[in-house]
């Protein structure tokens, strides 16, 4: 089994570099251009604007991820949970969609994981910051599901974004969502919105940070 992993692994690794290679291939073709071909071309795709092709290469390593991605459900747990995220990370140049459902299907494997706890929060916590920027619906979702260790790092990060677009409702409702209700006081909520309706958003965001930081010491 750790051979299969090995060899996938590679697989994968090969796959990120071809990725990489091939995104690199266009944009070095089009600075060798004339500038008139290049105006050219310019003209030609303005008139019907389609998705960008893929290369060769690409075409290859989607193959190659299909083909891990197979291999990958056939792992225990542990595995299952780490290569299906090493598949989705590859693929999330190429299709973010798939590396999505990918990332969901490797955070359901990690809960499966009952016998190492270090693995288990680790993988949890890579996945959860891996899909972040593809979902946070998702990883909002996930979250009761996670570990404590990994939940308090993955909140903060959500209610940092909140808090930046002074979304407060939002950032308390996550916190209260994974924590016991107590934590955030009602005296709390009521001086953040006192101070929200007086125009000082101050006050609101030194009530999320204050919830924030008991939910931390938990």
């Amino acid at each position: 089994m750790t051979r299969n992993l090995i060899m996938l692994l590679c697989v994968v690794a090969f796959c990120v570099a071809t990725v990489a290679v091939a995104q690199q291939q266009p944009a070095s073709a089009q600075s060798s251009e004339s500038p008139k071909a290049t105006i050219r071309k310019a003209s030609a795709t303005d008139v019907s604007k389609t998705a960008p092709k893929v290369t060769e290469e690409q075409r290859l390593a989607l193959q190659l991820l299909e083909t891990s991605e197979g291999a990958s459900r056939g792992f225990e747990p542990p595995m299952r949970a780490f290569s299906l995220m090493n598949v989705a990370q590859a693929l999330t140049a190429l299709d973010q969609a798939r590396a999505r459902s990918l990332l969901r299907d490797a955070f359901t494997a990690s809960i499966e994981i009952h016998d190492d706890d270090d693995t288990k929060n680790r993988v949890q916590q890579e996945v959860l910051r891996s899909l972040l920027p593809l979902s946070q619906e998702d990883v909002e979702g996930f979250l009761p599901q996670a570990e404590m260790s990994v939940r308090k790092p993955i909140t903060d990060i959500i209610v940092g974004r909140y808090a930046d677009k002074k979304q407060f409702d939002k950032a308390f409702e996550l916190i209260n969502q994974i924590q016991r209700p107590r934590r955030v006081s009602l005296r709390q909520r009521s001086q953040a919105y006192g101070s929200h309706a007086s125009g000082d958003d101050g006050g609101e965001a030194r009530a999320v940070f204050a919830g924030r930081e008991q939910f931390q010491d938990a």
